[in-house]
């Protein structure tokens, strides 16, 4: 007696392929699949570039940069132009689908802002439309890490 359908099975199969699709995409193709709503303008699409340059020069893949300057990024934005967003809550969350033991730091002048942002990052990995096979261990919003691996927020 099959325990499967087929088209169970072939739903598996589909999954695993897209989320095999997905490691090699960008990261702003990963928010819009996170966020359909997700508008991007001119300054997102250059903060994921850098953003994205800074991920691959840390994991030691191809990039374009200037010298040696991609470890550190610092941004220059109005307020209220998605720099949280992009940078705290989609960035994390999007490497650590490439890189289980990525581990990252959230600051901010509130320290409420930073749990905010790191329960989005966890609630991400939780989501059924997050595309990578990494899950957090539920634990508190200020300090979680990915379930078979070292990273986390």
């Amino acid at each position: 007696m099959r325990w499967m359908t087929d088209t169970k099975l072939d739903l598996i199969i589909a999954t695993a392929r897209r989320r095999a699709d997905w490691a090699s995409r960008g990261l702003l193709d990963y928010v819009q699949l996170m966020m359909s709503t997700y508008e991007v303008a001119p300054h997102h699409a250059a903060i994921a570039a850098a953003l994205e340059r800074v991920e691959a020069h840390v994991r030691g893949l191809p990039h374009e940069c200037i010298g040696e300057k991609c470890v550190r990024l610092m941004i220059f934005a109005p307020p209220q132009c998605g720099k949280t967003q992009l940078v705290s809550k989609f960035f994390p969350a999007w490497v650590l689908g490439r890189d289980k033991d990525a581990r990252f730091i959230l600051t901010s002048y509130a320290q409420l802002l930073a749990d905010q942002a790191s329960a989005s990052v966890r609630d991400q990995l939780q989501d059924s439309r997050y595309p990578y096979p990494v899950r957090p261990y539920v634990g508190p919003a200020a300090a979680w890490i990915v379930k078979g691996g070292t990273g986390g927020v």
